[in-house]
């Protein structure tokens, strides 16, 4: 379920992330720059920047990591949320506003931390068991 998570997440925040970035005015993905008005950025390529670079790659990472049986995959995943929490939580406050996609997101972070944090640092063997 995790590494469901991590991909919707990862792959929403590369794509729409690279949208904004490419229409900085928001067209692309129906974001009105009004939603800006209380924030320091004029257009929304800084934050469509760091929603690829950052959370879009944070979450993929850990997918990888995941899908490799990395022992840092449980510390990735969590990082990965933490982040993902934190980005909602800064632009939930820089726009004043709340949406049910704000909801879902923050929903999955706090799940990948919990997860993250009860598998740090363990490894999976052959048979699928924690062995650490």
């Amino acid at each position: 379920m995790v590494l469901i998570s991590e991909a919707v997440t990862g792959l929403s925040a590369l794509i729409c992330g690279g949208l904004l970035v490419t229409w900085p005015d928001g067209s692309a993905i129906g974001l009105p720059l009004f939603l800006l008005k209380t924030s320091p950025f004029d257009n929304f390529f800084i934050p469509g920047l760091i929603l690829a670079l950052v959370i879009g790659g944070s979450q993929l990472t850990a997918l990888l990591a995941g899908l490799s049986n990395l022992t840092s995959a449980g510390r990735r995943t969590l990082m990965a949320g933490v982040l993902l929490v934190g980005w909602i939580i800064v632009q939930v406050i820089m726009i004043r506003g709340f949406s049910w996609l704000h909801l879902i997101f923050i929903s999955l972070g706090v799940f990948q931390i919990i997860y993250g944090a009860k598998n740090t640092g363990k490894m999976k063997g052959l048979a699928g068991c924690d062995v650490l």
